[in-house]
Order: C-alpha cells, then structure tokens, then sequence
C-alpha cells in the first residue's frame, strides 16, 4: 500500500511544490449492471482515491482525485 501511495506522490509533486504532507482518503463502492449480450449481472467495483498536499502551514496545495473501475 505504501508503494501505491509513493507512485501518486511522484506523480503529483509538481504541481505542490513545497508540500510537506500528504492526506490520502480511499473510498469503495459496487455497482451492479447487466451485460448487454448474456444479461447477466456485472459487478464494477469503483475505488477512488483522494489527495491532498499541504505545505508546513497546513494550507492546501494541490488536490487531486483518481477513480479505478474494475469489472467483474
């Protein structure tokens, strides 16, 4: 998990230069849906990740949002 959390830390430290923190907040939810040719039932599981990047005054400089879909 900690290396997940690295990856979107390098990926976003541009745009928050200066940050000294970093919030993370993750979030599940399940969707059913039917597959259009065999009417079955889908489950997509959506999993967003939410950042925040603060500097040493705690004032927010960058946020960013991400969303993964998986189909089942």
């Amino acid at each position: 998990m900690q290396a997940f959390r690295d990856y979107f830390i390098t990926e976003y430290k541009e745009q928050a230069k200066g940050f000294v923190a970093v919030e993370f907040k993750f979030a599940h939810s399940v969707n059913l849906k039917a597959d259009k040719d065999t009417k079955k039932p889908l489950r997509v599981d959506i999993i967003k990740v939410n950042m925040k990047f603060v500097n040493k005054n705690l004032d927010v400089l960058h946020t960013a949002s991400i969303q993964f879909e998986n189909n089942v």
